[in-house]
């Protein structure tokens, strides 16, 4: 956790219980309340050029990020505050804990994607060979806290509006910050075209899916506590495909 952990994250809210399970909305500007905004900022370079001996490539490289903005100012009633301790952990992160609760995230810029394709002409019976290649940024690793009535009560001077059975759900980790390692993929494909005279062709197909068996991974839980960082999905294992597509 942020810092080792033993922190404790403030600024926190519960409705007033008179006021809980009641809405009265209203829809007006936001300007009236604070700057909310939204705003991506990135860099996207691609490159492509045929080469003699009818090779083909192409590649690109792009990062950045969508920073938000939303503190806006809040009514703050007495004894609507709390606070809640975050469990010491060994797992250090280099995030520093903020108030609000991330209102305003403002992710890493350099989280750089890369992705490459090209195809060749093999000089032996006609086949033609192209592949893909991807290395992207890994999932974002946020850790999110339930808290109980009995830890929030001390803190806020009374149960919280749910009631004495109620849970409040917290952010620990600012998110766009902390990444799970990178996902990197290869795809290769081997194709031999036959011709039948005007436009009907035969094209057989010799795919291969995560040619480098790479088991990176794609989505963790990021619910704080003894499961957290579990992976929940992973890349599927190499997968080879024959396949046959005519044009007429």
């Amino acid at each position: 956790m942020p810092g080792g952990g033993g922190a404790q994250i403030c600024d926190l809210y519960d409705v007033n219980p008179s006021m809980f399970g009641r809405t009265d909305f209203l829809v007006t500007r936001s300007t009236k309340f604070g700057d909310q905004s939204e705003v991506f900022n990135g860099i996207d370079a691609t490159i492509s050029g045929r080469l003699p001996r009818g090779i083909f490539l192409s590649g690109g490289v792009s990062t950045g990020g969508t920073a938000t903005n939303n503190c806006f100012p809040v009514d703050t009633p007495v004894g609507s505050r709390a606070l809640i301790t975050i469990p010491p952990s060994s797992t250090t992160r280099p995030d520093a804990v903020t108030t609000w609760q991330f209102c305003g995230v403002e992710p890493v810029f350099w989280q750089p994607q890369l992705k490459l394709v090209g195809s060749y002409p093999l000089p032996w019976w006609g086949l033609l060979f192209s592949s893909t290649y991807q290395n992207v940024q890994g999932p974002t690793i946020t850790a999110t806290y339930v808290g109980t009535n009995a830890q929030v009560a001390p803190s806020l001077g009374r149960n919280l509006s749910a009631g004495a059975n109620g849970t409040v759900t917290v952010e620990l980790m600012e998110p766009g910050r902390v990444f799970e390692a990178r996902i990197k993929q290869l795809d290769v494909r081997l194709m031999k075209v036959f011709r039948f005279g005007g436009r009907r062709r035969i094209d057989m197909l010799f795919d291969m899916y995560n040619a480098l068996n790479n088991s990176s991974i794609l989505a963790v839980n990021n619910r704080f506590g003894s499961a957290w960082l579990r992976p929940t999905a992973v890349q599927t294992g190499r997968v080879i495909k024959l396949g046959v597509q005519t044009d007429f």
